[in-house]
Order: structure tokens, then C-alpha cells, then sequence
């Protein structure tokens, strides 16, 4: 994910390339290989009273005290974390590509081709071992971003070029009918420290080799722009679009999309992944696993155009799943799993889940002085003691601001954790413990004051810096604001935005649709909703709109009418 602010030219933390040992480690396993996993108790899992199966009685591990071996350590890529591209000022979307270098900003090479800022951002998502591809005439080159020199040059072909600075393979292999978008060394290394989960069906799921697996910049997350014919195009918008434009536009219309949209995104409450802030530290990767037949073929997406909207349904069954991770707190460390959130997909709504290692501050609290018995003579202590101390919550506040029609604001109250220099045991926690369902639980409650997750500003803890889920109530009908809204035209929520645009997201997923990542999504032409390629030849599309009485596909109920030009 992105973070740094274009403008400043904030300087990135510098991320540990891959090593060439750790390429090929893979965790996972197939479903048949998965360890049993103990059933929670029947009774209220999230009771103050003690549990019979009390997960902390039934696992036991040695804490890992081995210092991280900074030669050997598995991460994701670095260089497109190194990499910008913005729009430049005063220009028709031309784009420029900036290396963000330990000494200052680069200027790699401008894009006025190939849809120009979208083939800039293409080029970065898709530069790696600090090889990028730039415009060289009407050709391209692939650059050492080092010294700029030449590595291998392209005539006219630029997805030859994406594909040889990518050096990776993302087709369907030939043995098994399998579909995959994240590279799988890169995959390794967000999948290294993968726990368990007490629900054994999504357990399976996230160890299995049949799991398709997704982040922003291999799915590419984008709206539809259904209103612009015939005062303007229409098509398919990467989400950074909106803020390119308006930010650049004179006419108040055009100008109030930087009220709903910022550098890179949607503004909250329709940004990146509920609850994360800190997007140097932390990131999501998603997965999802369509059901099969009775003879093990894909049941597929259904998708058909209302108007000048295109409309997708999920087959009953369809699991869709979001991997919240934590990097440890130095700049050369790795990827670790604080939060798993599922939707399962039923006739009539998403059964929605929400798994954690400690839902409570006491479970937490316990399972450091199970695990370090010399916790007393450490910062451990302090930590211990804001754990068991309820009357710490400070009041906070997530601010719809412009979306405030559709989902209103939220007050309510964080607990920021002390740091611990006890990394070894966060990080053990979180790999070993067996995370567990977390709905409907509060991380701590004091009279009225109630948090529903932690926080903190340490770099590394159990949740990301800065945490903002404690103000989210783990309920169905918390996910439910913002899932409703999927598809919504702005102009519903704010006339002067009528010409622009539907908030991300179908059928309540945000960041899955159907389409190819073109270059042209970064701009405002026409006819750049295509159907992706890969999903076709898995055959996990089929164009029709489902009966109303389909037993397999069913729209869900809005929060607003679906009414497109």
C-alpha cells in the first residue's frame, strides 16, 4: 500500500528486499495436512467468568526468544514502496515517476503515453529488484533506478515490459485449475507467520493451496463512473482518479470530489481496510474462495449492465476474507497476522466473522503471565497492569465528514497499549496463538465506556500503530454501514457530484470486481470496463441477471436506490 504524501515527498521505511533462501518458503499447506483444530467452548466465549475450554489452558509453546537474523529475513519487495507517481501539475494526466532514494526524490522519467499517469502507475506496481519500466521514445526501457542505466529495451510493447521488470508468473498453473494475483514469493512472505483459527472451515481456507489471494496493487481497486455520457466519458476509475482531478479542477462540481476523495483512495469511511491508519506498518491482503460444483468446477460470479452500471452477485458460498497484518518494529523485519475478517456468503446476506488472538484485554493479560514468568521484573509489567485496569479509555472520534449522510460518524473510546521491548513474545503470540471469533465481544468496558479492540502508539504490538478499531463495534450490523453502500452514486449523497461516480464495490465487496487492469482506468476515457481475462478463462464469470427466486445467486437489499443514467 501506499503512504507517503506525494506533495512532501515523506520518505518511506526502507524494506529488506527478498532473500533468494526464503523465495521458495510457502505456508501453505493443503487442506488435509491441517492440524486439528479444538472447537471453542459452546458457552459465551467473551464472559468475564472462566472458560472450561479456556484457550490458554489448552496451548502450549515456548515463547521463540531467538533474535531475528536480519540476513535471512523473508519480506515483500521494496521497490514500489520506493516508487511515486503523481500527476503532473497543470498537465493533461501526464505522469511522473519519482524514486524516493535514501538521499532525496529521483525523478525517473515522465509517462505521456498508454494512458500516461496510469501507465506510470502500472509501471510501478509492477517494478521489482529495483527495475523499472519508462517511457524511451515511442518504446521503453527497463532501468537500474540506481543509476538509470539500461537493462533491456522494448519497441512498442508495454505489458512486455511490466512483465519482464515483474518477473513473474501469474497465470493459471497446468496441473490444477489454480487462480492467483499476488506473486508467490511475495504471497510467502505475508503468509509466513500464518496462525490458526478456532473455526475449522476458514482455517482450512486460508492454508489452503486452492485459496485465491489479492491486494490493491495486483487487483487494482476501482469504481465505476456510470454518469458522464453525454456531458462526459464514462468507464472503470482506479480510486486515486477522483482526487487527481479535482484536485486540478476549477469548477466547484469537479472540486468537491477532493471532499470525498484523497491522494490514493476514498476518504473514510470507504478508504483502505477498516480500522487501519498506519500504512507504513501495517498492511491487508484479501482472499477469496468461490464454492464448486458437484464436479469440482467454479460456481461463477453472475454480472449484467443496469443501464450504464454494471451489477455483480456472488454464488452462495463465496468466502471473501481480509488478512490484517503488522510488520515488527524495525525496518527489516517481518509480516505478522493481528486480525482475520470473513464474509461467507448466504442466500440473503454475508454471515460476517471476526478473528483475533486476545478479543479481550484479560486474555492478553493472561497469556503473558502464563508465557513470561518474569514479567514483574519487566516493561511487561506496566503493560500487564493497563491491561487489568479498566478505567484507562481515552474518548475518541472517526469523522464521516462528507459521507456523514451515509454512514454517520462514530464517537467512542481507544486503549492504547504501553510498548514493550519484548518483541520476541508479540511476535510469538501472534504466530502460535489459535485466533478466535471476536464478534459481538468487548475488548474492555468501563460503566458506559466501552472499547472493542486496542490501540497504541508503539511500532510494533498486537495491533498496528495508532489502531482505530476500538471504536468499531464487532457486530454484523457495524460492517453493515459501510458494506451497504457499495455501488451508491455520489450524486446521491451530494448533487454537485451527480457527473462523477458510484462509491467502490458490488453485492457488498468493496475490493473485488470483474474487470482487467487497464492503463486507461487511471483516466477519465471511455470503455475501460473489460472483463478480466484470467477470470473468464476460469470460468468464474457469467453474464446474466439472476431471477429473483435464484436458490444460488440473490441481490441483496440496498440502503439506496440503484438508479443509473
Amino acid at each position: 500500500m501506499r503512504h507517503e504524501i506525494f506533495s512532501k515527498f515523506k520518505k518511506p521505511l526502507i524494506f529488506l528486499a527478498l532473500s533468494a533462501a526464503a523465495m521458495a518458503a510457502v505456508n501453505c499447506s493443503s487442506p488435509e495436512n491441517i492440524p486439528i483444530i479444538r472447537q471453542p467452548d459452546k458457552s459465551d466465549p467473551h464472559s468475564s467468568e472462566p472458560q472450561v475450554n479456556d484457550p490458554l489452558e489448552t496451548e502450549d509453546y515456548l515463547v521463540d526468544d531467538t533474535p531475528l537474523n536480519t540476513n535471512t529475513l523473508l519480506m515483500t519487495d521494496p521497490t514500489p514502496q520506493q516508487l511515486v507517481c503523481r500527476r503532473m501539475p497543470g498537465s493533461n494526466l501526464v505522469g511522473e515517476l519519482t524514486y524516493l532514494s535514501q538521499g532525496k526524490p529521483v525523478r525517473v522519467g515522465n509517462f505521456t503515453q498508454n494512458g500516461n499517469i496510469g501507465a506510470c502507475e502500472m509501471a510501478r506496481r509492477a517494478a521489482r529488484k529495483g527495475v523499472a519500466c519508462v517511457e524511451s521514445g515511442s518504446g521503453y526501457n527497463a532501468i537500474k533506478l540506481s543509476d538509470k542505466s539500461t537493462v533491456k529495451s522494448f519497441s512498442s510493447k508495454f505489458a512486455d515490459c511490466l512483465a519482464f521488470t515483474q518477473n513473474q508468473d501469474l497465470s493459471m498453473s497446468s496441473s490444477s485449475p489454480r487462480l492467483q494475483f499476488i506473486d508467490n514469493r511475495e504471497l510467502a512472505a505475508y503468509l509466513k507467520h500464518l496462525p490458526n483459527v478456532a473455526d475449522s472451515q476458514i482455517n482450512q481456507i486460508i492454508h489452503s493451496k486452492d485459496t485465491i489471494w489479492y491486494d490493491e496493487d495486483s487487483m487494482v481497486f476501482v469504481y465505476q463512473d456510470s454518469f458522464g455520457n453525454p456531458t462526459g466519458p464514462e468507464g472503470l476509475r482506479a480510486n486515486r482518479v477522483a482526487y487527481d482531478v479535482g484536485s486540478t479542477a476549477s469548477e466547484p462540481g469537479i472540486k468537491a470530489l477532493t471532499e470525498y476523495f484523497e491522494l490514493q483512495t476514498f476518504k473514510y469511511p470507504f478508504s483502505i481496510t477498516a480500522g487501519r491508519t498506519d500504512r507504513g506498518n501495517s498492511e491487508a491482503i484479501y482472499f477469496w474462495q468461490p464454492p464448486r460444483d458437484a464436479t469440482g468446477k467454479f460456481v461463477p460470479v453472475v454480472w449484467w449492465k443496469n443501464g450504464s452500471h454494471w451489477h455483480w452477485v456472488f454464488p452462495v458460498g463465496t468466502v471473501f476474507g481480509e488478512l490484517l497484518l503488522v510488520r515488527d518494529g524495525s525496518t527489516s523485519s517481518e509480516w505478522y497476522t493481528h486480525e482475520l475478517r470473513t464474509r461467507v456468503r448466504e442466500i440473503d446476506h454475508w454471515r460476517t466473522d471476526i478473528f483475533r488472538p486476545f478479543p479481550r484485554a484479560v486474555d492478553l493479560s493472561q497469556a503473558i503471565r502464563k508465557y513470561r514468568t518474569n514479567w514483574e521484573s519487566t516493561d511487561l509489567k506496566q503493560l500487564v497492569m493497563h491491561l487489568e485496569d479498566n478505567s484507562n479509555l481515552i474518548p475518541g472520534r472517526l469523522d464521516s465528514k462528507s459521507y456523514e449522510k451515509a454512514v454517520p460518524s462514530i464517537n467512542g473510546y481507544y486503549d492504547k497499549l504501553p510498548a514493550t521491548k519484548d518483541h520476541a513474545l508479540i511476535r510469538t503470540l501472534l504466530k502460535k496463538t489459535t485466533f478466535k471469533s471476536a464478534m459481538n465481544a468487548e475488548w474492555k468496558r468501563s460503566g458506559d465506556k466501552v472499547s472493542f479492540a486496542p490501540s497504541t502508539e508503539a511500532n510494533f504490538h498486537i495491533v498496528p500503530k495508532k489502531y482505530i478499531a476500538g471504536l468499531l463495534e464487532n457486530t454484523e450490523k457495524s460492517c453493515a454501514r459501510c458494506h451497504t453502500h457499495t455501488g451508491q452514486p455520489l450524486g446521491q449523497l451530494d448533487s454537485r457530484a451527480v457527473l462523477y461516480g458510484e462509491i467502490w464495490g458490488e453485492d457488498q465487496i468493496f475490493t473485488w470486481h470483474p474487470f482487467k487492469p487497464v492503463s486507461e482506468m487511471y483516466t477519465v476515457s471511455d470503455g475501460s470496463r473489460i472483463a478480466n481475462p484470467k477470470l473468464v478463462e476460469a470460468g468464474l464469470l457469467l453474464q446474466k441477471k439472476p431471477a429473483t427466486n435464484d436458490p444460488v445467486y440473490r441481490e441483496l437489499q440496498k440502503s439506496y436506490q440503484p438508479i443509473y443514467k
